[in-house]
């Protein structure tokens, strides 16, 4: 038994300490100096533990976010694997959990998971073109537009941004792009009400524009124009969503903004945590409605960078 209580002891410990390290990758200057501190196979090592305990796979994801993190924007720095991207996305969907309901949904492994936590190193995956594809096919996506829809700005717009700044750098992968249009459309996992939604935040942000809380640095895309983000995506998205369903619907009305929130805890509130391995972006789920084979070529030729 007190062996067992040490163990214990030591697993929160390192759990902590990997937190540590995590929040530290998230600043520039910090990253370089934990490559040259050779942590990097060290973080590769435990994002590959044994699962089965809570506190070691809360430990293993905090160790994928730190690498996605520090390596995760270059193309051949760092081998992705699509199990780790599935954790991550498990993890994000207990961010927003927590987001939408209470702390409790957002707890485990002793861990309460934020999406402050998890929206950085998704972003950084995000700029390689190597792990576009499995940020969707993972679940990430799907959470992602959950999250679009659940923040508001009366908590800052950091989370906000970056989830912006993930989608506009996906959505540059056709398939992605397909995949994503398919979602909004209510074409796949996620319910046309929550799609629909999604699109009203977009066109929302694009109209007010909410200043970024990130101070704009060269060689970053942070810290500049949010409305400007969301109409890019809007420039990406509007045609081919439009085919599908009527783009007069999702026009940004009177009372839209505060129904967001109740809009985006309904249709995945039942079902938010995603179970691992087990999902097709392109194949219906909870009677959801898979795109046609012509309706997808057809979309997928479309320029993605049409005006609206």
């Amino acid at each position: 038994g007190g062996q067992c209580c040490v163990c214990e002891g030591r697993n929160r410990l390192a759990l902590r300490s990997i937190g540590a390290l995590m929040y530290m990758s998230t600043v520039p200057s910090n990253r370089n100096l934990l490559v040259k501190e050779g942590i990097v196979s060290e973080l590769a090592r435990i994002s590959r533990l044994p699962q089965g305990i809570h506190e070691i796979e809360a430990m293993s994801a905090r160790a994928a976010m730190t690498l996605a993190s520090i390596k995760g924007s270059q193309e051949s720095g760092f081998s992705t694997q699509i199990e780790v991207l599935e954790t991550i996305a498990h993890y994000f969907s207990l961010a927003v959990n927590a987001e939408l309901g209470t702390a409790e949904e957002g707890m485990l492994g002793s861990v309460l998971w934020s999406v402050s936590a998890v929206a950085f190193p998704v972003y950084q995956l995000s700029i390689a073109d190597c792990n576009k594809r499995m940020i969707v096919t993972s679940g990430i996506a799907t959470q992602l537009i959950r999250v679009l829809v659940a923040l508001n700005d009366s908590k800052g717009t950091r989370d906000l941004e970056l989830c912006l700044l993930t989608l506009e750098q996906i959505l540059f992968d056709s398939d992605c792009k397909m995949d994503i249009v398919g979602m909004l459309a209510g074409q796949g996992e996620i319910e046309a009400e929550l799609g629909r939604a999604a699109i009203q935040k977009l066109r929302w942000v694009s109209l007010t524009n909410p200043s970024s809380e990130y101070v704009k640095a060269a060689g970053s895309d942070m810290g500049g124009s949010l409305g400007r983000l969301a109409q890019n995506i809007i420039e990406t998205i509007k045609r081919p969503v439009s085919l599908l369903i009527s783009w007069e619907d999702t026009r940004v009305k009177g009372s839209t903004v505060d129904n967001l929130r109740t809009l985006s805890s309904s249709p995945l509130r039942s079902q938010a945590t995603p179970e691992r391995g087990n999902w097709s972006p392109t194949r219906a789920a909870g009677g959801g409605m898979a795109l046609s084979a012509s309706k997808h070529r057809s979309l997928k030729n479309m320029n993605p960078r049409m005006a609206t």
